[in-house]
């Protein structure tokens, strides 16, 4: 779109700017969305209900927890829950989030020392560093971002995920 004018020049950059603002909030979502599924997924759960080592198997994995902004949550162990329950309500607290709106993602499920433990390795159920994954997983998101044209007679831009 060629623009020949000062005016069409601010209509257009105002056009760009409004884009990548309305886009940085759907950014924010994306990231905090792959970061919560990717913790969730990647957070060992332990063995049987009857095992010494863990009477609460699943508790750190259904307890990622999201909250917008700097609110408090409540982080009292919650029952155990299927992934797909915990991503879920961990997606549509996400969805709810504005362009400015900071996400936080923290755990409630246990007390002290055992989620490092767990992250450093000590289950056997998965690898060590889990949370170092899900964290790399929102920088490939933030990487992979890009910003389109809509087109010739569009409104602005729009990102592709």
């Amino acid at each position: 779109m060629a623009v020949r004018t000062l005016e069409g020049f601010s209509r257009r950059a105002q056009q760009i700017a409004n884009g990548v603002a309305s886009s940085g909030g759907i950014l924010t979502q994306t990231i905090a969305d792959n970061v919560h599924r990717t913790l969730v997924l990647t957070t060992p759960v332990g063995g049987p209900p009857t095992s010494p080592d863990d009477p609460h198997p699943g508790l750190a994995r259904s307890n990622w927890l999201v909250a917008i902004g700097r609110g408090a949550l409540d982080l009292s162990p919650r029952e155990p829950r299927s992934e797909s329950e915990t991503i879920g309500e961990g997606a549509a607290v996400i969805s709810g989030a504005g362009p400015d709106d900071e996400i936080a993602i923290m755990n409630g499920g246990r007390k002290g020392p055992y989620l490092a433990l767990l992250n450093r390795g000590w289950s056997h159920q998965a690898p060590a560093g889990f949370v170092q994954i899900a964290v790399r997983a929102g920088i490939r998101t933030l990487l992979g971002f890009k910003l389109i044209d809509e087109g010739r007679g569009a409104r602005g831009y729009r990102v592709v995920r």
